[in-house]
């Protein structure tokens, strides 16, 4: 359940950016068809920008799920470099017994 929880973050980042862009997109048209007066100019901004702020709000998301699979890496790395040293260490103590 919490393996890999930075590419779960990142696939939610992604998916919520879809369905936000498609509420979006189905809004917009639908102001422009079903409203009167200065309703489709609206509608029309909500068509091309809510696209781009969709995607702006679902970075900040992303970069989280990014920032927690570098940090993970990290610490694999350290950890297995740390081990290979220990190892190491004791090696040469036995050698110089």
């Amino acid at each position: 359940m919490y393996e890999n929880i930075g590419g779960k973050i990142k696939g939610l980042a992604f998916g919520i950016f879809i369905v936000e862009a498609i509420a979006v997109f189905i809004s917009g048209s639908l102001i422009m068809v079903l409203s009167y007066d200065n309703g489709y100019l609206i509608g029309l901004l909500l068509v091309i920008l809510g696209p781009i702020v969709a995607w702006l709000s679902s970075l900040v998301l992303y970069g989280f799920g990014e920032l927690i699979v570098k940090v993970s890496k990290i610490e694999e790395s350290l950890s297995i470099s740390s081990k290979e040293s220990k190892e190491s260490i004791e090696h040469e103590l036995y050698l110089s017994k």
